[in-house]
């Protein structure tokens, strides 16, 4: 069956995955060096050698030149040459960038999580939703960012989209997509009816990545549409999110006859009255597009 994978656009946008900006894990020794530059306040003008480190760290001048260049590419370090040269620490960034769409903006560093907040609070008075998200050069989900470590962050990139543009993006794919899901469904629920069980496992778990997409697609379009009076696709998100409840136990209890009859009857009956709501969503959109 073609086309029963999700495209790939639909992970960055609706699924919920937890992801943690990546920071160099440093050893004992290269922690020691860098304390050891920060209580002597070493500078430019004031650095110390391989031969004085060695000497109060324990450790040969050699091994520190060595974990001075792997500290160096991380840029914690730098490095004076000549007869009174050595090594110091590199200041570290002083303010917080943040870039949001076009504008950017300098803050007090470890202030991310305040203005961050703040912005995002006049992207939702706004309807605009955070459609990318760039934490120190690292791409991540906006539902990562209470997990961070603030006070790390010294440059922030977000991008931003008209929440009935990006509802239109999404109700494009989908309209395009649940097609192959809902046939999906009733393929599998035949293979499993027919004995060919393998067939519908291999089938099946290209479906559940579908599956859980249109849980969250129902779930964020809704609440939408909920605050705007509409609470069409709401209950039809509930009724959706019993029906995978349902999938869940029947699997575990391995009833083949009832998953097979959950998946043509019922499950595949709602992806069909999804498409037909979110065309529905998506007409009203084109309405009011042009209108305005």
């Amino acid at each position: 069956m073609r086309g029963l994978k999700k495209p790939l656009s639909f992970s960055t946008k609706c699924r919920l995955v937890y992801t943690k900006v990546v920071i160099a894990v440093r050893t004992a020794i290269q922690e020691s060096i860098l304390k050891l530059l920060h209580e002597r306040r070493s500078t430019y003008a004031h650095p110390l050698n391989s031969q004085a480190i060695s000497e109060v760290l324990n450790i040969t001048p050699s091994y520190v030149r060595e974990q001075m260049s792997l500290l160096q590419r991380e840029n914690q370090v730098a490095v004076r040459r000549g007869p009174k040269g050595g090594y110091y620490q590199v200041a570290k960034e002083k303010t917080l960038r943040l870039q949001w769409n076009d504008a950017v903006t300098e803050h007090e560093a470890g202030t991310f999580l305040h203005v961050y907040q703040q912005l995002l609070q006049q992207a939702n008075e706004a309807e605009q939703i955070i459609t990318g998200l760039m934490i120190n050069g690292v791409e991540v989900l906006p539902d990562s960012v209470a997990g961070m470590a603030h006070t790390e962050i010294a440059e922030a990139v977000v991008q931003t989209k008209p929440m009935p543009e990006f509802a239109g993006d999404l109700i494009a794919t989908a309209l395009d997509y649940l097609p192959n899901l809902q046939q999906g469904l009733v393929r599998i629920a035949n293979l499993m009816q027919e004995g060919r069980e393998q067939e519908a496992h291999e089938l099946f778990l290209q479906a559940v990545d579908g599956l859980e997409w249109l849980d969250s697609c129902l779930g964020g379009l809704g609440g939408w549409m909920a605050q705007k009076g509409d609470t069409t696709l709401q209950q039809l998100h509930g009724m959706y999110q019993g029906q995978l409840s349902d999938l869940s136990e029947l699997m575990e209890q391995k009833s083949i006859t009832e998953i097979s009859d959950l998946l043509e009857y019922e499950l595949s009956e709602t992806v069909a009255n999804a498409k037909a709501s979110l065309s529905e969503l998506q007409s009203f959109l084109d309405t009011v597009g042009k209108e305005s």
